[in-house]
């Protein structure tokens, strides 16, 4: 039987046809509805093109919590100052002028306190003196400067036990020496003399000392005794130590 022999240009020509056939008569999906799954598809994936992911950073936050809670003090404190303009330096309407002009109003009142008191003292002590004013400036005079105290005034009296006496009273800004001094009267009528005038018994050194710290009315007081003179030194003022007033003697 003799072999039959197919041509292979004609099986080629034939399946390509049946392959066309097929693909025509796949019905193929409109542009737009593929176009629309695509964006589907992308959508699931990644953010629209103008919508961005925008990311929340800490800082912000409290920037934006600060920026809320200046606005609410400012705000309220305006309200404030307008509902209340005359109550700006507190509830009493004190201000720092007024409070400065009240410390120094206290200040000075209590300056005054200080130097009325410090007047009475003097006054007291020196009742019954007179300015020394007829008495010639000699040796005998209680000295111009002690320390960074200078005289001021000189003043003169007459104990009952005829000795004279005078007194001096330095200065130093607002502090105040007094001095006391006889040339004239013995050691024992020094004391009582001194008891007279101030009205205080004043102790006297002990044998073998010519100097002795003690208080009159709280006040600190040195006496002292030298060839011939005595004399008184005592604080009115000045919260002087014993010490202190050791200091302020003038050398002999």
């Amino acid at each position: 039987m003799p072999e039959k022999h197919s041509n292979p240009t004609v099986t080629d020509d034939l399946i390509r046809e049946a392959l066309r056939r097929e693909i025509d008569s796949i019905e193929a999906p409109s542009t737009e509805a593929a176009w629309q799954r695509l964006q589907l598809h992308r959508g699931a994936f990644t953010s629209a093109p103008d919508e961005p992911v925008r990311r929340i950073r800490p800082w912000a936050r409290f920037s934006a919590l600060a920026a809320a809670l200046l606005l609410f003090f400012f705000g309220g404190w305006g309200v404030y100052r307008t509902l209340y303009p005359g109550d700006f330096h507190g509830a009493d309407g004190r201000t720092p002028e007024s409070d400065y002009a009240e410390i120094m109003t206290a200040e000075e009142s209590d300056e005054r306190i200080a130097e009325s008191y410090t007047a009475q003292t003097v006054s007291g002590y020196l009742a019954g003196w007179a300015p020394a004013e007829d008495i010639k400036e000699g040796d005998n005079w209680p000295p111009a400067a002690l320390g960074g105290y200078t005289r001021e005034e000189i003043f003169t009296r007459e104990a009952d036990s005829g000795a004279i006496y005078l007194a001096a009273l330095y200065t130093r800004d607002s502090e105040l020496l007094l001095w006391i001094q006889s040339d004239a009267a013995s050691r024992e009528q020094f004391a009582a003399d001194l008891e007279q005038m101030l009205g205080v018994l004043p102790p006297l050194p002990p044998p073998g000392e010519d100097q002795l710290h003690f208080s009159i009315n709280n006040q600190s007081a040195l006496i002292r005794e030298t060839e011939g003179r005595h004399y008184l030194l005592m604080d009115l003022s000045t919260g002087e130590t014993g010490a202190d007033l050791r200091r302020l003697l003038p050398e002999e």
